[in-house]
């Protein structure tokens, strides 16, 4: 998996005389930028995958940065790196019984994207986890579908998001609902109600 790693340095400096005895240090801190597969890594799904007008179904598992479809004697059917824009969507459900689809957004786009609600408003984020509470739906890089448009709501500030998504609901749903009215987990719940 692709990570970014950031450093943070701080030094810490006595304040009992820097001449006499300083005492320094250098704290490095790592601060990871996480690539939203990490949670599927390493782990076999029941599935399919949609390559070009090929439908691929079997145990699909994800290693590093590809990902392989096997049949149940776990013996490879196909075998493609994740950013092959050629695959269209992937579908997995785990030992539980829950599932999640992952789609990209444009034909060209080498992310992918969970759908988190599907209705008359869709929303889509990069959080690949099986659970679909407002907790566990991130706002950053979530896109959403809704009168013909895709829109990207991640903005600068989170506000901003809230204000971008409940201008969507209110245009979609015909309702008047006010960002000051709602915490982000209340909206998304609200979402998550609708058709």
């Amino acid at each position: 998996m692709k990570h970014t790693l950031f450093l943070i340095v701080v030094v810490i400096i006595s304040f009992q005389g820097l001449a006499k005895a300083p005492h320094a240090g250098v704290i490095i801190v790592p601060s990871v930028h996480k690539d939203p597969f990490d949670a599927l890594n390493r782990k076999t799904f029941t599935g399919y995958i949609v390559h070009d007008n090929d439908t691929l179904r079997g145990l699909i598992e994800f290693k590093s940065d590809v990902v392989r479809v096997k049949d149940a004697l776990f013996n490879t059917i196909a075998k493609y790196p994740l950013d092959n824009k050629r695959i269209h969507c992937i579908d997995l459900t785990n030992n539980a019984g829950n599932n999640i689809h992952l789609m990209r957004l444009k034909k060209d786009d080498g992310r992918y994207y969970r759908i988190v609600h599907q209705g008359k408003l869709t929303l889509y984020d990069r959080n690949f986890v099986f659970s679909y509470q407002p907790e566990d739906i991130t706002m950053e890089h979530m896109y959403i579908s809704y009168n013909g448009k895709i829109k990207n709501v991640h903005g600068l500030w989170a506000l901003t998001d809230k204000r971008a998504l409940i201008q969507a609901v209110n245009e979609t749903y015909g309702t008047n609902l006010e960002p000051r009215d709602y915490t982000k987990d209340e909206l998304l719940a609200y979402v998550l109600q609708q058709q």
